[in-house]
């Protein structure tokens, strides 16, 4: 059985997280941009989870990166960009231990792939 690499989970968090945001920077709306990880990628149990994005354009991206993960949250949660739900279960996600191999990989393209079946 072929494995699931991480490059290939990544590049469909990439396409996901884009298509929820129009391809739009999600704080200044700029026609550019890239994902970038609410809960840093080294956080196994939500690295693929598109909830964990935000698309934002390189001058956001830096200024999210200087906020940091709780400034970053407080600030989509006080826009009403996202709301507390979501911050809620962002956490208790992130906070699940999981077994980072091949079959989670699996799991999450899966997931990912059928997300954008459905947006399509």
């Amino acid at each position: 059985m072929k494995k699931t690499s991480d490059d290939i989970c990544l590049g469909l968090f990439r396409v996901v997280v884009s298509d929820q945001a129009g391809g739009r920077c999600e704080i200044c709306g700029a026609q550019e941009g890239d994902p970038h990880h609410i809960h840093s990628r080294e956080n196994k149990s939500v690295r693929y989870d598109p909830t964990n994005g935000i698309w934002l354009c390189n001058h956001h991206h830096r200024w999210a990166e200087k906020l940091g993960t709780k400034g970053l949250i407080r600030f989509l949660v006080d826009t009403g960009q996202r709301s507390d739900e979501w911050a809620a279960e962002l956490t208790r996600r992130k906070n699940e231990i999981v077994k980072f191999n091949d079959a989670f990989r699996a799991e999450w393209k899966a997931r990912l792939l059928d997300h954008i079946r459905e947006a399509a």
